[in-house]
């Protein structure tokens, strides 16, 4: 597809001058390239569909949007009345939204999901999802590691 691939590494190249690394000389691959690379991870009967980490900007709700119209936000809440309990709330916004608020999981020593939960379908399987997060001390940027399975 025209306009996914990283045609040279201009860009990277400024970002690792910028903090005075030398910048790579060979060309760099998009991921969307590489899909093609691995053809699939299963952990016994459930099937990885992806996974990846990000960091949020200012603490805001993040929106997964998947190719099917499929919408997961996250939303991280500090309940200061409860605030020795961790816990979440599900919420549905729609036919195709979803809305999971996270109580209390924002430490630096990290937090999430102790197993994967079912929050919908995917080609009529189940599809599950699994969260690992921490914040830095006084910070207002979360980084989020995510998978996304579904069960064969």
């Amino acid at each position: 597809m025209p306009g996914l691939y990283l045609k040279k590494v201009s860009l990277a190249r400024e970002i690792f001058k910028s903090v005075g690394i030398d910048a790579p000389r060979k060309k760099v691959y998009s991921v969307h390239q590489m899909n093609g690379f691995i053809k699939s991870i299963n952990s016994g009967p459930i099937k990885i569909i992806c996974s990846g980490t990000f960091i949020t900007f200012d603490r805001q709700p993040v929106t997964i949007t998947f190719a099917s119209n499929l919408q997961l936000t996250l939303e991280f809440v500090e309940d200061k009345e409860n605030s020795d309990k961790i816990y979440g709330k599900t919420e549905t916004l729609g036919e195709n939204k979803l809305k999971l608020t996270l109580f209390n999981m924002l430490s630096p020593l990290g937090g999430g999901s102790l197993a994967p939960v079912e929050i919908g379908e995917y080609e009529n399987k189940k599809l599950l999802f699994s969260i690992r997060q921490f914040t830095l001390e006084n910070s207002e940027q979360i980084t989020v590691h995510y998978t996304f399975y579904q069960h064969e």
